[in-house]
């Protein structure tokens, strides 16, 4: 906010985290100062538009959060002098992670559900986006129909009521989709901790499912060793192991989701799960069902014993949920 009002241009700031990582690589707040600047300075170009139009270029807030690739170059060089210079700071490590990550993720439907029983269409968004933007088509017919939230806040879920009787005959095949027109479509351990983390997104993006038990000996290295960041390295554990078992199971072509006594502290890519029947949560330590647990429309079982859960806020929603199963948790209302 400072920086905004007084006016200082961009590249006057990025010259200014030069000069402080020059003298000194262990600057946290300048590397992350840098990240933030970049992407303005030196965007990575939009492809170009035809030539009839010629719109405005676009204002700093509206650029692109990606950075164009000589610039990329530039700053793992940098990064690269920052670990020989001094290999057993981290704050280079998460630069350079930051580097890593630059790559795009696209806006997009990841699942839709369409249920005759209930003549009820569900999609999930692979994040927060806009509903008004989608179109439902109905055996080449366009649907007028009104999306809405299963929960206030479930920004990525809608769903919406067709009309009656509209495909409730099972003897008759129907073609629906969905469009979405928004869219074209400690010291000694800081090396050590920010090595592993390093050799673990490594392993994700080479073999998620390869190198699972590797993967999670390492997550469990890293608690040990870099014990203040204990809870953020079980977070993130439980990300990929949530992954992982996604994949598992389109790979089985299931809608049964096993991941119990996984170690899961959070619940995440709930999106994904949206044709699930069969959840087992069971022996982990969980906390909480989520809001987000409630776009699980088609859950008839839910087991989820020995966990740490004080709140289930994310299962009032589910309909069609038969079986519960919840013993020795932490639950004080319901």
């Amino acid at each position: 906010m400072v920086v905004r009002l007084s006016g200082v241009p961009v590249d006057q700031e990025l010259a200014f985290t030069d000069r402080l990582i020059g003298s000194n690589f262990s600057n946290y707040s300048s590397w992350h100062y840098r990240s933030t600047l970049l992407p303005l300075l030196h965007p990575q170009p939009e492809a170009e538009p035809p030539r009839a139009s010629s719109p405005p270029p676009p204002s700093p807030q509206s650029r692109s959060h990606r950075v164009c690739e000589e610039q990329l170059l530039k700053e793992y060089e940098l990064v690269q002098n920052a670990f020989f210079t001094d290999p057993n700071d981290q704050s280079a490590w998460f630069y350079y992670r930051w580097l890593l990550g630059r790559a795009e993720h696209e806006e997009m439907i990841s699942c839709m559900l369409v249920s005759r029983e209930d003549e009820r269409v569900s999609v999930a968004f692979s994040r927060t986006a806009n509903s008004a933007g989608l179109l439902l088509v109905l055996d080449g017919q366009p649907q007028k129909v009104e999306w809405r939230s299963v929960h206030p806040q479930l920004k990525h879920s809608p769903i919406c009521d067709l009309a009656p009787g509209s495909i409730s005959d099972v003897s008759n095949e129907h073609n629906l989709t969905v469009h979405w027109m928004e869219k074209h479509t400690h010291r000694d351990c800081a090396l050590y901790s920010g090595c592993l983390l390093t050799i673990i997104l490594l392993m994700r993006a080479l073999d998620p499912l390869g190198y699972e038990k590797e993967t999670l000996a390492h997550f469990q290295t890293l608690q040990e060793v870099d014990s203040m960041r204990s809870a953020y390295y079980g977070d993130l554990c439980s990300k990929f192991m949530i992954e992982n078992t996604v994949l598992k199971m389109e790979y089985a072509e299931v809608r049964v989701f096993s991941i119990s006594d996984k170690g899961l502290t959070t619940l995440c890519h709930l999106d994904q799960l949206l044709l699930v029947t069969h959840i087992n949560l069971s022996s982990n330590q969980l906390r909480r069902l989520p809001p987000q647990f409630s776009m699980l429309q088609c859950l008839e079982v839910l087991k989820a014993e020995d966990n740490s859960l004080e709140d289930l806020e994310g299962v009032r929603q589910l309909l069609r949920l038969e079986e519960v199963l919840l013993k020795n948790n932490s639950i004080l209302t319901l």
